[in-house]
Protein backbone atom coordinates (compact mmCIF):
# COMPACT_ATOMS: atom_id res chain seq x y z
CA UNK A 1 0.00 0.00 0.00
CA UNK A 2 0.92 3.27 -1.06
CA UNK A 3 0.90 6.25 1.76
CA UNK A 4 1.54 9.78 0.98
CA UNK A 5 1.75 12.33 4.22
CA UNK A 6 -0.56 15.10 4.45
CA UNK A 7 1.87 17.36 4.28
CA UNK A 8 1.52 17.27 0.61
CA UNK A 9 -0.93 20.19 1.40
CA UNK A 10 -4.80 19.22 0.08
CA UNK A 11 -6.68 15.75 -0.56
CA UNK A 12 -6.58 16.54 -4.32
CA UNK A 13 -2.80 16.96 -4.40
CA UNK A 14 -2.14 13.85 -1.86
CA UNK A 15 -4.28 11.74 -4.71
CA UNK A 16 -2.32 12.74 -7.30
CA UNK A 17 0.80 12.45 -5.49
CA UNK A 18 0.03 9.09 -4.49
CA UNK A 19 -1.21 8.03 -8.20
CA UNK A 20 2.25 9.23 -8.98
CA UNK A 21 4.05 6.76 -6.93
CA UNK A 22 1.79 4.25 -7.74
CA UNK A 23 2.66 4.34 -11.44
CA UNK A 24 6.46 4.88 -10.69
CA UNK A 25 6.13 1.59 -8.71
CA UNK A 26 4.59 -0.35 -11.31
CA UNK A 27 6.60 0.85 -13.89
CA UNK A 28 9.96 -0.32 -11.59
CA UNK A 29 10.45 3.57 -10.83
CA UNK A 30 13.76 4.34 -12.71
CA UNK A 31 15.51 3.98 -16.03
CA UNK A 32 17.67 1.48 -17.54
CA UNK A 33 17.55 -1.92 -17.82
CA UNK A 34 14.59 -3.71 -17.50
CA UNK A 35 16.07 -6.45 -14.66
CA UNK A 36 14.33 -9.71 -12.98
CA UNK A 37 14.33 -8.77 -9.85
CA UNK A 38 15.67 -11.14 -6.41
CA UNK A 39 14.11 -10.94 -3.32
CA UNK A 40 16.97 -8.62 -2.06
CA UNK A 41 19.89 -7.09 -3.11
CA UNK A 42 20.22 -8.24 -6.42
CA UNK A 43 19.47 -8.51 -10.19
CA UNK A 44 19.73 -10.13 -13.56
CA UNK A 45 19.90 -8.51 -16.43
CA UNK A 46 21.31 -9.41 -20.09
CA UNK A 47 24.58 -10.87 -19.19
CA UNK A 48 25.03 -9.03 -15.88
CA UNK A 49 24.19 -10.82 -12.55
CA UNK A 50 24.56 -9.33 -9.72
CA UNK A 51 23.65 -10.79 -6.33
CA UNK A 52 24.44 -10.50 -2.05
CA UNK A 53 24.34 -6.56 -2.08
CA UNK A 54 24.37 -4.75 0.76
CA UNK A 55 25.61 -1.44 2.49
CA UNK A 56 26.77 -0.27 5.52
CA UNK A 57 24.73 2.51 7.96
CA UNK A 58 26.03 6.10 7.52
CA UNK A 59 24.85 9.73 8.64
CA UNK A 60 23.90 12.47 6.56
CA UNK A 61 27.01 14.03 5.00
CA UNK A 62 28.90 11.42 5.77
CA UNK A 63 30.08 7.78 3.84
CA UNK A 64 29.01 4.60 3.47
CA UNK A 65 29.94 1.27 1.09
CA UNK A 66 28.58 -1.31 -0.70
CA UNK A 67 29.66 -4.80 -1.01
CA UNK A 68 28.13 -7.06 -3.76
CA UNK A 69 28.84 -9.89 -6.50
CA UNK A 70 29.17 -9.09 -10.23
CA UNK A 71 28.95 -11.93 -12.72
CA UNK A 72 29.32 -11.63 -16.35
CA UNK A 73 27.17 -14.39 -17.42
CA UNK A 74 27.43 -13.60 -21.16
CA UNK A 75 30.14 -14.50 -23.95
CA UNK A 76 31.95 -10.91 -23.91
CA UNK A 77 33.83 -8.92 -21.81
CA UNK A 78 31.98 -6.72 -19.36
CA UNK A 79 33.79 -3.23 -18.06
CA UNK A 80 31.46 -1.51 -14.62
CA UNK A 81 32.82 1.95 -15.60
CA UNK A 82 30.77 3.53 -12.23
CA UNK A 83 28.07 4.01 -10.02
CA UNK A 84 25.30 6.37 -9.23
CA UNK A 85 22.74 6.98 -6.33
CA UNK A 86 20.56 9.45 -5.12
CA UNK A 87 21.39 8.41 -1.20
CA UNK A 88 25.06 10.13 -1.69
CA UNK A 89 26.42 13.24 -3.34
CA UNK A 90 29.46 10.88 -4.88
CA UNK A 91 30.21 7.76 -6.14
CA UNK A 92 33.57 5.80 -6.30
CA UNK A 93 34.82 2.20 -7.39
CA UNK A 94 37.29 1.88 -4.82
CA UNK A 95 39.72 -0.93 -3.79
CA UNK A 96 41.28 -1.15 0.12
CA UNK A 97 45.43 -2.20 -0.36
CA UNK A 98 47.31 -2.97 2.46
CA UNK A 99 51.14 -1.33 1.97
CA UNK A 100 54.19 -1.57 4.43
CA UNK A 101 55.76 1.64 5.29
CA UNK A 102 59.06 1.89 7.09
CA UNK A 103 58.44 4.16 10.47
CA UNK A 104 61.07 6.73 11.78
CA UNK A 105 62.89 4.11 13.77
CA UNK A 106 63.17 1.85 10.59
CA UNK A 107 60.14 -0.01 11.62
CA UNK A 108 58.02 -1.41 9.18
CA UNK A 109 54.31 -0.89 9.36
CA UNK A 110 51.49 -1.75 7.66
CA UNK A 111 48.80 0.59 6.43
CA UNK A 112 45.29 0.29 4.87
CA UNK A 113 43.83 2.73 2.44
CA UNK A 114 41.71 3.13 -0.65
CA UNK A 115 42.35 3.91 -4.28
CA UNK A 116 40.76 4.28 -6.95
CA UNK A 117 39.90 1.20 -8.83
CA UNK A 118 39.31 2.44 -12.27
CA UNK A 119 37.88 0.44 -14.51
CA UNK A 120 37.06 -3.05 -13.67
CA UNK A 121 36.78 -5.82 -16.20
CA UNK A 122 34.98 -8.93 -16.03
CA UNK A 123 36.44 -11.83 -18.19
CA UNK A 124 33.09 -13.97 -19.30
CA UNK A 125 32.39 -16.06 -16.53
CA UNK A 126 34.14 -14.39 -13.82
CA UNK A 127 32.71 -13.19 -10.45
CA UNK A 128 34.22 -10.04 -8.80
CA UNK A 129 33.83 -9.56 -5.17
CA UNK A 130 32.82 -6.09 -3.74
CA UNK A 131 33.82 -7.30 0.58
CA UNK A 132 35.20 -5.15 3.44
CA UNK A 133 38.94 -4.77 3.33
CA UNK A 134 38.76 -5.06 -0.80
CA UNK A 135 36.32 -3.73 -3.67
CA UNK A 136 33.55 -1.75 -2.47
CA UNK A 137 31.05 1.34 -4.02
CA UNK A 138 32.38 4.17 -1.68
CA UNK A 139 29.18 6.13 -1.38
CA UNK A 140 30.52 9.90 -0.56
CA UNK A 141 28.61 13.03 1.25
CA UNK A 142 25.40 11.05 1.83
CA UNK A 143 22.48 13.12 1.49
CA UNK A 144 20.32 10.94 4.30
CA UNK A 145 21.21 8.44 7.15
CA UNK A 146 21.30 4.80 5.97
CA UNK A 147 20.44 2.96 9.20
CA UNK A 148 19.60 -0.91 9.62
CA UNK A 149 16.59 -2.15 7.44
CA UNK A 150 16.33 1.16 5.00
CA UNK A 151 16.73 0.18 0.99
CA UNK A 152 17.97 2.55 -1.53
CA UNK A 153 18.39 2.39 -5.37
CA UNK A 154 22.18 2.09 -6.75
CA UNK A 155 22.54 2.25 -10.18
CA UNK A 156 25.56 0.25 -11.85
CA UNK A 157 27.31 1.81 -15.03
CA UNK A 158 28.83 -0.79 -17.39
CA UNK A 159 30.61 -0.04 -20.95
CA UNK A 160 28.45 -0.61 -24.01
CA UNK A 161 25.13 -1.91 -21.58
CA UNK A 162 22.40 0.23 -20.31
CA UNK A 163 22.36 1.11 -16.33
CA UNK A 164 21.16 -1.83 -14.30
CA UNK A 165 19.49 -0.48 -10.98
CA UNK A 166 19.18 -2.61 -7.83
CA UNK A 167 17.65 -1.98 -4.09
CA UNK A 168 20.34 -2.24 -1.42
CA UNK A 169 19.47 -3.11 2.12
CA UNK A 170 21.32 -1.08 4.68
CA UNK A 171 22.47 -3.77 7.45
CA UNK A 172 22.90 -3.03 11.12
CA UNK A 173 26.18 -3.43 12.56
CA UNK A 174 26.98 -7.22 13.38
CA UNK A 175 23.89 -8.07 11.51
CA UNK A 176 25.74 -10.94 8.61
CA UNK A 177 25.86 -9.93 4.94
CA UNK A 178 23.87 -12.50 2.50
CA UNK A 179 25.62 -15.54 1.08
CA UNK A 180 26.53 -15.10 -2.55
CA UNK A 181 24.24 -17.80 -4.15
CA UNK A 182 21.42 -17.55 -1.13
CA UNK A 183 18.88 -15.56 -3.51
CA UNK A 184 19.53 -12.40 -1.54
Amino acid sequence: MITVPPQLGSPPARFLAGLLLACLALAGGTGGVAAEARPAGGVEAGSVAIEAAWARPGFPGGTSAVYMVVTNRGEEPLRLVGAQTAVAQETHLHRTVLEERAGAGGETHQVMRMEDAGLLELAPGERLLFEPGGLHVMLVHLTQALSGGDRFELTLLFDGLDPITLAVPVLSPGEAPPAPGSGL
